[in-house]
């Protein structure tokens, strides 16, 4: 059968034991599908977005546009993400893995963070700062064998020499 204008009247929802479109006393539509089913979102045909009670897959590529999204809550990325753009972190940064960038620009705000932090800072000034934590060390490394160590107490040179230092 074919519908032509569909208008929904005020109604009090069915139990959840039937499939149904319905408009709720304050406006709401609802469309709800049986336990374990989904509800599909097709466009000439072909589904691009089902909804179903485990969570929403998008069967298309997603465009945000207008204001942006805002995510709430833990979210995955699964394959790459390509941020045209700036990317701000509003708190910590965890990189499970290898951490590859073009350019690392440190922040120019000038101020380091807190001494029970290991930390490498750019200031306003020019200096950059390499801080390890009290009793720790900075280790300079060649093909992954330590060249160089710097403690408050010391600068090692493991056996190694510096040439053409002035002296």
């Amino acid at each position: 059968a074919s519908i032509g204008d569909l208008t929904l009247t005020e109604d009090t929802a069915p139990a959840g034991t039937v499939c149904y479109v319905v408009r709720d006393n304050t406006g709401d539509v609802t469309l709800n599908s049986l336990t374990g089913k989904t509800v599909n979102i097709a466009v000439a045909g072909t589904d691009v977005m089902r909804v179903a009670g485990t969570g929403v897959t998008l069967l298309q590529a997603l465009t945000v546009s207008a204001g942006g999204a805002a995510i709430t809550g833990n979210s995955t990325v699964t394959g790459d993400l390509t941020v045209t753009g700036t990317l701000t972190f509003g708190g910590n940064w965890t990189v499970g893995a290898t951490l590859t960038v073009d350019e690392l620009i440190l922040d120019t705000d000038g101020v380091a963070p807190a001494g029970t932090n290991a930390y490498l800072v750019y200031d306003n000034t020019g200096d950059v700062t390499l801080n390890a934590l009290t009793g720790k060390t900075f280790n300079v490394a060649i093909n992954g064998a330590d060249e160089y160590t710097l403690s408050a107490t010391i600068m090692d040179f493991l056996n190694n020499a510096i040439d053409n230092a002035g002296y």
